[in-house]
């Protein structure tokens, strides 16, 4: 699966609004375990789909960096300048080619298409980076992809 389908399908899926809250408690009101196994379950794909997006996204911009770690730092209040209907901030830490250690922070975000629900726009935009190497202007994901969303 290419990066902005990664990356649409995590912030669709992943929107708060969408888990609907008063099932999830009657499945889980009379069976305490299972809501541990799930919980468990869910937070160790989140974690997998964060580390997959902050690796794919540095590498677009910084093809020989080395990711450290990074941080999910909520939702990006400027996605609505550009009609997302869904974002994530990402603060990544990451080496350079030198050895030296570097912070970038972007945002992704993912708009649905009006008339296809399958179409989503996804989008990268670089908010800082302290890297003596400037990052690369040519990564595809800051310049928007649409992807069909029905075969995944």
């Amino acid at each position: 699966m290419n990066t902005a389908a990664i990356i649409a399908m995590y912030l669709i899926a992943n929107e708060p609004t969408t888990i609907d809250s008063a099932a999830r408690a009657a499945m889980y009101r009379d069976n305490p375990p299972v809501q541990q196994i799930m919980d468990s379950a869910v937070l160790r794909r989140a974690k997998d789909a964060h580390e997959s997006i902050a690796s794919r996204v540095l590498h677009c911009y910084h093809p020989s960096a080395e990711l450290l770690g990074w941080e999910a730092a909520g939702s990006w209040k400027n996605a609505w300048e550009y009609s997302a209907d869904h974002s994530r901030i990402f603060d990544v830490y990451y080496r350079g080619i030198s050895g030296t250690r570097y912070q970038m922070r972007f945002a992704v975000t993912a708009r649905l298409n009006d008339v296809n629900i399958y179409n989503a726009t996804v989008k990268t935009f670089l908010l800082a980076d302290n890297a003596l190497i400037r990052a690369n202007p040519d990564c595809e994901l800051g310049k928007g992809q649409t992807i069909d969303l029905s075969g995944i």
